[in-house]
């Protein structure tokens, strides 16, 4: 085991994080500076903290088994490059998991992204290069007036053209897999060719270009001139190439040569890289297209020429020096370099290779060189460098950047007369904004309000978006207090006003949190933590105001126990309404079903959302009660429709573990269908797909008894990889409804439609029912449907909408 209780991890030149067994869980103990660039997150936020909940997809990462099994064994384990992903990060890790000596477990890991998208640029450009070579054999293949032969370091032969079957007589089948020396070399020149072959292969001594005496398969004298090229396959590896030309035909063949080299040069100007061949003067001697078009000249133009006449003289000089290196290196030499014109029309980013050429005597005639664009590249690492720091979707800074400058701000501060300001603000109701209109008009809610904080800062103050509908505002060197407070009644007063989007009109409003430097913290940690806590006061007295830190409150002193003390009454008052959103057929869009959605009707706060009070309710005992009233009410409503004729076949409800985990649900079950007389079959269950292999035994269990009652069973985000295939086939479900995540950024996100595609596929082989919520375009509903899947639930046809809207539409329309 390892001891860490004697050094710093702040020092460690890699990523830290220790976790301390919690259960089935993992907490954080600690997690070094390193760590905090790289996850964007900082060590506060996580101390103490579960490692599902701060990192929710580590268990599809793996790092969450690997944390169990070093810690129940104590042996480290090397858990090698896995893609992570979650709504705040995505990158490639490296992790060693070893246990401390305190029983708590440590991961050593660094972020090799850069690494993985290099190797992906080596792998594109290793794919080009199999092309061209695909390419240049095709025209080796058919050439006949080049005899082109290949042998391995045995000098076996592995490649047989058509020039060689009609030079030498012998067809490809029959040489492939015979040595050179047995096939074409006479005996008094077998051993010279053996040795010269093994020592450039052994010695790296090339055999230069020369005039042979060769024979045939007959064994006549074949008189040939032939030049020889070594490819290196890897450190044991290699392949020869000899190209013979038959001098008895050369007068012949300068002609078909110039054919072939146009031919070639044809090629060469389908290849997409810059590609030039310059004297040892530097002077062009040859080009093609790509490099004609990159300069606006014709090849007759570039001949002749130095780079001193196509760019400025310092790049020239920076030009010819790489030139000389690659010359002195006697090998080809890689190094990125910037191609500016002198007109000032192109200039991109090239990664470009230069290798000297030389003739059969070992002379000096010419630097060939290829350059390939990177520009792309170049930006794609620029606006990487971008995103570390702002928000894309306002252009603020983001949490990372607002910290390093507030860090930076109280570590120089100059005079203790002026005070340093942290407003943390919060948008009231933006949930119910983005819940109810769609995340593309929250976007624009976002970037007004981004606007609108901009108006009222100074140049040298910083705006950020730190999470969802939350920003913070950094005010430097104010003389006063009051000057924040002055600041944040102004952004109230104009959220306040009207904004008109999408032909609606919105009313927004905002509680802000301030805390002032030097009196309520002197880090940055702690000033911000306050600015929020003060924020969570102005939402405890009714919203829409601004608030001072105090040290005698927090947020979970007052907000907390507000909602649970107001979630106890709720019953019994009938602040609980459902709501209800359709799910259509897509090929007569025709209403099938609805599923049922809880909202909270708050006398103060007005409609609160499931997310925003449930776990309260869970940990205060009042999961259970609320949902055997939604299970309840549903049913009734349904029973409803029926009479009334309103054509809904089914109404879907979501069942969550806790209520799946009660050992009284069934009979809870039973007893609401008799009191509502309620059909079983009107009542489809969606059960989170996790719980499938939670407790097998007890989930074919409960799910069997579900199914005897005679309620339809669903699963819930399916595709989230939790469920066996096998554990689904001996359940009584119907149908499987698609993970929302994977809709996202289809079309367009390969790896999602590959996804989506192969679950619709596995479910129709199951013979199961397949729905997709969360649709909100036509091109996402076009996509399932060509799918294969026909049901579908979001946006794009209605949003969640009460009782009685939803009955007159039905009415109306059934009229």
């Amino acid at each position: 085991m390892l001891q860490l209780h004697t050094l710093d991890i702040d020092t460690l030149p890699i990523n830290v994080a220790i976790y301390e067994k919690d259960g089935n869980d993992f907490i954080f103990k600690d997690f070094n500076h390193l760590a905090e660039k790289t996850e964007k997150i900082s060590r506060h936020e996580l101390l103490n903290k579960k490692l599902t909940e701060v990192f929710p997809a580590v268990k599809e990462f793996g790092l969450f088994d690997v944390l169990h099994r070093v810690h129940k064994s104590g042996i480290s384990e090397h858990f090698d490059v896995n893609f992570y992903k979650d709504d705040r990060i995505s990158g490639w890790r490296r992790n060693q998991v070893v246990k401390l000596d305190d029983g708590t477990v440590a991961a050593f890991y660094e972020d090799c992204t850069l690494e993985k998208e290099k190797e992906q640029e080596v792998s594109d450009i290793k794919t080009s290069l199999r092309y061209q070579k695909q390419v240049f054999e095709h025209i080796m293949d058919d050439s006949v007036t080049i005899a082109i032969q290949g042998y391995d370091e045995h000098h076996n032969v592995i490649y047989w053209n058509k020039g060689s079957e009609l030079l030498y007589g012998y067809t490809k089948e029959e040489a492939i897999g015979h040595t050179l020396e047995s096939l074409i070399i006479p005996d008094n020149i077998k051993n010279n060719v053996s040795t010269s072959i093994d020592n450039w292969v052994t010695n790296g001594i090339p055999i230069p270009s020369s005039e042979l005496i060769l024979i045939d398969k007959d064994g006549n004298d074949v008189h040939v001139l032939s030049q020889h090229i070594m490819i290196r396959l890897d450190e044991n590896h290699y392949e020869m190439y000899c190209i013979d030309i038959n001098l008895s035909e050369v007068d012949v063949l300068q002609e078909k040569l110039l054919a072939q080299k146009n031919l070639l040069q044809s090629i060469m100007n389908l290849i997409p890289d810059l590609i030039w061949l310059k004297d040892p003067d530097g002077k062009y001697l040859a080009c093609n297209k790509t490099l004609e078009n990159f300069l606006g000249m014709k090849e007759c133009e570039i001949i002749g020429k130095t780079d001193f006449d196509f760019v400025d003289e310092e790049l020239a000089k920076s030009f010819q020096k790489n030139d000389k290196l690659a010359i002195e290196q006697d090998g080809y030499r890689s190094n990125e370099e910037v191609i500016r014109t002198i007109d000032g029309k192109n200039e991109s980013y090239f990664e470009t290779i230069k290798s000297p050429m030389k003739d059969n005597k070992g002379n000096l005639i010419g630097i060939l060189g290829i350059a390939r664009d990177i520009t792309k590249h170049k930006e794609k690492e620029k606006e990487l460098q971008i995103s570390a720091n702002y928000d894309h979707l306002t252009g603020l800074a983001n949490r990372l950047l607002f910290i390093n400058r507030l860090k930076h701000l109280l570590k120089h501060r100059a005079s203790t007369q002026q005070y340093h300001a942290v407003l943390f603000i919060d948008l009231d109701y933006f949930k119910e904004i983005n819940d109810t209109m769609g995340h593309d008009t929250g976007d624009i809610v976002l970037k007004k309000v981004a606007k609108v904080l901009k108006k009222f800062t100074r140049k040298e103050d910083t705006v950020a978006r730190i999470g969802g509908d939350e920003f913070t505002i950094l005010l430097e060197n104010i003389t006063s207090p009051f000057d924040a407070g002055n600041i944040a009644q102004k952004i109230i007063d104009a959220l306040q006003t009207l904004i008109f989007i999408k032909k609606k009109h919105f009313f927004l409003s905002a509680s802000i949190g301030i805390a002032i430097s030097p009196d309520d913290a002197l880090n940055a940690d702690n000033l911000l933590s306050h600015a929020d806590t003060a924020m969570y006061y102005a939402k405890s007295k009714g919203k829409n105001n601004y608030q001072f830190y105090k040290k005698d409150f927090s947020y979970q002193s007052f907000e907390k126990i507000l909602i649970e003390n107001d979630l106890r009454n709720a019953l019994k008052n009938e602040e609980f309404v459902l709501y209800y959103q359709p799910q259509i057929n897509m090929d007569n869009k025709q209403i099938i079903g609805v599923e049922a959605l809880l909202r909270w009707e708050h006398p103060q706060k007005g409609i609160i959302l499931p997310r925003d009070f449930m776990q309260i309710a869970e940990n205060s005992g009042q999961f259970n009660a609320i949902g055997t009233w939604v299970i309840k009410h549903a049913m009734q409503d349904m029973v409803q429709w029926k009479k009334e004729k309103l054509g809904i076949e089914t109404i879907s409800i979501n069942l969550s573990i806790k209520q799946l985990e009660d050992d009284t649900f069934i009979s809870t079950l039973k007893h609401l269908l008799t009191e509502t007389q309620c059909h079983p079959s009107w009542i489809e269950f969606e059960i989170p797909e996790k719980y499938i292999i939670m407790d097998e035994k007890n989930t074919s269990t409960k799910v069997h008894a579900i199914h005897t009652l005679g309620c339809k069973i669903s699963i819930e985000d399916f595709g989230t990889g939790y469920s066996s295939l096998m554990g689904l086939q001996h359940l009584p479900i119907q149908k499987v409804i698609i993970n929302q995540e994977l809709l996202q950024d289809i079309p367009g996100n390969k790896d999602n439609e590959t996804m989506v595609s192969m679950l619709i596929l596995i479910a129709k082989k199951l013979n199961l029912e397949v729905i997709t919520k969360c649709i909100e375009t036509e091109a996402q509903e076009d996509f399932v449907r060509h799918n294969d899947c026909h049901e579908g639930q979001g946006f794009f046809y209605k949003s969640p909408m009460t009782k009685e809207k939803l009955e007159a539409g039905l009415k109306v329309f059934s009229s």
